[in-house]
């Protein structure tokens, strides 16, 4: 890799590769590091780093994972079994996948037949998912 001269957009989807791969062989250790947002000005950048620790060789769970499983679906209306439940928007059919623990309104994390995971409402998703 050459050396940078300022960040910019392609350049830095070179440096998030080269980290991730770097970061990845903490596994090892069970870690498992994922990179968020990375934040950006011509001379600097930031990124916030989430690491878990991997159990027995699982696949680090999403955090809106871990909220349901703690008991977080209760602030939205839901209970434990509703993880997984198929609630159909606007001709779509979503599985409902998670929490947030802070959001009061759009709380509910809910992902489409390609795995893409969408902020929802969750009174709207409570109608739904009893309807």
């Amino acid at each position: 890799m050459k050396n940078i001269h300022s960040f910019d957009k392609n350049n830095l989807e070179d440096v998030r590769s080269k980290l991730e791969s770097k970061l990845a062989e903490l596994k090892e250790f069970g870690l498992h590091i994922d990179i968020g947002s990375i934040s950006y000005n011509t001379t600097s950048f930031s990124a916030k780093l989430r690491c878990q620790l991997v159990q027995n060789g699982e696949d680090a769970k999403p955090e809106h994972v871990l909220n349901w499983e703690k008991g977080f679906h209760f602030k939205h209306g839901f209970e434990k079994e509703d993880l997984g439940k198929t609630i159909s928007f606007r001709g779509e059919k979503y599985e409902i996948v998670g929490c947030s623990t802070r959001a009061s309104k759009n709380g509910i994390r809910i992902a489409d037949s390609n795995g893409k995971v969408y902020k929802f409402d969750s009174n709207e998703a409570v109608r739904l998912l009893k309807s």
